[in-house]
């Protein structure tokens, strides 16, 4: 018999939900990738936005983008409008990950149309899994 656990792994391999991880901080973004994949989660990292960027312009579209806010380059914030003034990525889920976290910061993402904001350092990467799971299941 299968466990619960390996019952979930299986379906979520079946839908074949992809992520789109976007963190200049290796050690986080290995961290982060490394809890969606143990959860059956097809995981493509990141360093830079752009690279991201040019991915879901050539047709790979996530079915969530996870972003950090401050990043060398196009940040986070950067990311997400360009993805919304180019039409890509419509239907992505929106996951803003970052420790920068005050008021101004979270208006700007409601006003983008963020699905949710997570601050790194209140969530550790299996409850910030555990939050985009839920959300995903609301969507459904």
């Amino acid at each position: 018999m299968r466990s619960m656990e390996e019952k979930e792994k299986e379906s979520k391999k079946e839908k074949g939900i992809s992520v789109f991880i976007v963190d200049d901080d290796t050690l986080l973004l290995d961290m982060y990738a490394t809890k969606f994949r143990e959860r059956g989660f097809t995981v493509e990292s990141f360093t830079d936005s752009n690279d991201a960027l040019d991915k879901m312009r050539d047709g790979n579209n996530p079915d969530v983008l996870i972003t950090d806010l401050l990043m060398p380059g196009l940040d986070g914030f950067g990311l997400i409008r360009k993805m919304r003034d180019e039409n890509i990525s419509q239907k992505t889920l929106i996951v803003i990950l970052s420790n920068v976290g005050q008021r101004a910061e979270m208006d700007k993402a409601e006003e983008l149309g963020v699905d949710t904001f997570l601050i790194k350092a209140d969530n550790t990467p299996s409850e910030a899994v555990d939050k985009i799971e839920k959300i995903l299941k609301k969507k459904k």
